[in-house]
């Protein structure tokens, strides 16, 4: 069974901090996904950054989402060594904020979604 998804935060290069309710946290690199014109609108980074947990998954403002078993299997845990690995910042990991239902996000496409 896969855990609930708690929060969601976007992160540099396409990638997306995952917590669980198991207090699991785990990196999920979103950029194999970005092909063709819908998914395709995700390589704008404002839009990426638009997301929203519905259910167990995030879902961006155009409907574009992914399967909640994807997002948790294809996801790695998050360690240091993962980070360094990766190539990104530990600190502006730690310093990235969770999305807050309350914060409206702009974006350049049709409408604004509220998160």
């Amino acid at each position: 069974m896969i855990p609930q998804l708690t929060s969601a935060t976007p992160l540099d290069n396409y990638r997306l901090l995952l917590s669980y309710n198991t207090s699991e946290s785990r990196i999920f690199d979103v950029t194999p996904y970005i092909i063709g014109s819908w998914y395709g609108q995700l390589k704008e980074v404002s839009y990426f950054k638009c997301i929203r947990i519905v259910g167990n998954t995030v879902e961006w403002p155009d409907g574009q989402d992914l399967a909640p078993h994807e997002l948790y299997e294809n996801s790695l845990q998050y360690t240091a060594e993962l980070v360094e690995m990766m190539g990104m910042d530990g600190a502006l990991i730690n310093a990235a904020q969770p999305l807050r239902k309350d914060v409206q996000c702009e974006y350049s496409y049709h409408k604004t979604a509220v998160l």
